[in-house]
């Protein structure tokens, strides 16, 4: 999970020790309660880390910068700052102001314009990036094959593929990955191959 791969990232970063804030985007989201509850898995695994407190930031740069200004205020010996969603660009901002960088380690998601300057100058150790399939490319996928009425078919007998396995000739092949080939075949059609 991506939340525990954080949590390994921060230790790594952090040397196993010390104290930790979260920043979550909202408190009852599935994916930010599963990238918390990954991370401080993670965490538990190594004795010397301690999470200090938990705060939602509604996925909002100034409210990531606003509570990581205060989880270093209550915490000088803080370590390391985690963001479970967006923003994570304004604990950064916060951790360059205070003269930290090197000192407190940030981790957080997406890569985009606002965190590369913290990235590049130290603010923000790592940015944990999802890949663009692992959501919103298999979607639109899956809509597509039901506004069209597709159906994902054997590469062998052409009859209906279920659960990774047709239904006729039971040939599992490469069937479990028809939406990769899928989307091969449309990268390659929009490059012109």
């Amino acid at each position: 999970n991506a939340g525990k791969m954080a949590g390994y990232l921060m230790v790594q970063a952090t040397g196993g020790n010390g104290k930790v804030g979260i920043i979550t985007g909202q408190f009852g989201v599935t994916p930010h309660e599963l990238r918390q509850q990954g991370f401080e898995e993670a965490l538990a695994e190594c004795p010397g880390m301690e999470v200090v407190g938990v705060v939602e930031a509604h996925d909002s740069a100034d409210e990531t910068y606003a509570h990581a200004q205060n989880f270093m205020a209550a915490n000088p010996d803080l370590v390391g700052l985690y963001m479970t969603a967006g923003g994570p660009f304004g604990a950064g901002r916060a951790v360059e102001e205070a003269g930290k960088i090197g000192e407190i380690s940030v981790v957080g998601f997406d890569v985009t314009e606002q965190h590369m300057p913290y990235v590049h100058n130290g603010s923000m150790v790592t940015i944990h990036q999802h890949e663009p399939w692992q959501s919103h490319d298999n979607i639109v996928f899956l809509y597509n094959l039901l506004a069209a009425g597709d159906e994902p078919t054997c590469e062998v007998c052409g009859s209906h593929i279920e659960d990774d396995r047709c239904e006729v000739c039971e040939h599992t092949g490469d069937n479990g990955n028809w939406i990769e080939k899928v989307i091969e075949e449309d990268e390659a059609a929009k490059d012109g191959k």
